[in-house]
């Protein structure tokens, strides 16, 4: 069976060098790499040709996009295709995830193995993932946080256990290696090209935060099986978000951008799997926290996004982007 790596990265040359060698010296091979660029500066562009993960490139690549062959020397010695994709335009993490998994696809990999640039797989992940390829169709690994490896990069609720499951000692509450049901999407995930196509690509309008919650949601609803792996491990930095408490609320503080996706996303996908009348209820309460907090820069993303996510209109998290 044969297994594509599946890295999405922009601007962050330095991590990305760091994953690819992650990925090359697992203790399982990979059979090919396809690299997702959302139209990074040519820092990236550079960085990748000096390591040899690309060859040549014009300014109309540079400009427009495409996509690059080459091939690289795994740490076992097997030579294994790179395919370096650019894109024309910074689609997010939601659209590279897209356009990526599509290309696997269309590459005719038989497991696509899931990550962004800022991830480091430890070199056995793959092969403890791996083992359970004929058990379940999406198999996660725990994610630690890179500089502490014994808590969560991200929580994890578990509503069996009605609690969120946050470090390595959590992991003692589930007996034998495998936690169904759970998984960290798209940090480190190995997916099957039969659930893809069956369930279908992440909305690549999410851009950022909320497309692998509704593409685990949506896995769900067509009854694929999950699995956490307890022995198989990825790193990646902790998640920046802040929670502010005051009173008996509590908000989240993120970048503009991020704030304004979750919450147009989350509202849209809340509303297709729990109904309108849930996602109505959970938008109200949303408001009047951001209101009682009264800093009116943050209400009025909130409102933006809960207003775009009602109508479902996409596209307007640009005006939010650094330029």
């Amino acid at each position: 069976m044969t297994i594509c790596a599946l890295v999405v990265t922009y601007n962050r040359p330095e991590l990305l060098l760091e994953c690819l060698n992650c990925i090359k010296n697992q203790s399982h091979d990979v059979d090919g790499i396809i690299i997702i660029d959302n139209h990074s500066s040519v820092e990236t562009l550079i960085i990748m040709k000096q390591n040899n993960y690309i060859t040549q490139y014009n300014q109309f690549f540079l400009k427009h996009g495409g996509e690059l062959k080459t091939s690289v020397n795994l740490s076992s010695g097997k030579v294994v295709d790179v395919y370096y994709h650019r894109l024309s335009m910074n689609s997010g993490g939601a659209g590279g995830f897209h356009f990526g998994m599509k290309r696997a696809i269309e590459l005719d990999f038989e497991w696509v193995w899931t990550m962004d640039d800022d991830g480091k797989p430890t070199n056995t992940c793959l092969e403890k993932l791996y083992y359970y390829r004929n058990q379940y169709d999406l198999i996660s690994p725990v994610v630690y946080d890179v500089n502490d490896n014994n808590t969560f990069s991200f929580d994890c609720f578990d509503p069996k256990l009605e609690k969120n499951i946050v470090s390595r000692k959590d992991l003692d509450l589930y007996s034998g290696n495998e936690v169904l049901g759970l998984s960290n999407p798209f940090n480190g995930i190995l997916l099957s090209n039969k659930l893809i196509k069956h369930v279908g690509l992440p909305i690549k309008e999410y851009f950022i935060w909320g497309d692998e919650t509704e593409y685990v949601m949506r896995i769900k609803r067509f009854n694929y099986s999950i699995a956490l792996i307890k022995n198989a491990e990825y790193l990646h930095p902790r998640c920046k978000q802040k929670i502010v408490s005051f009173g008996l609320f509590s908000i989240i503080k993120a970048p503009d951008i991020k704030l304004y996706c979750l919450f147009r996303n989350q509202y849209i996908t809340t509303r297709k799997y729990e109904g309108k009348r849930r996602a109505n209820f959970w938008a109200i309460k949303l408001i009047i926290k951001y209101f009682i907090y009264f800093h009116w820069k943050e209400f009025s993303i909130v409102f933006k996004a809960l207003k775009d996510g009602f109508f479902e209109i996409y596209g307007k998290e640009a005006q939010y982007l650094k330029k």
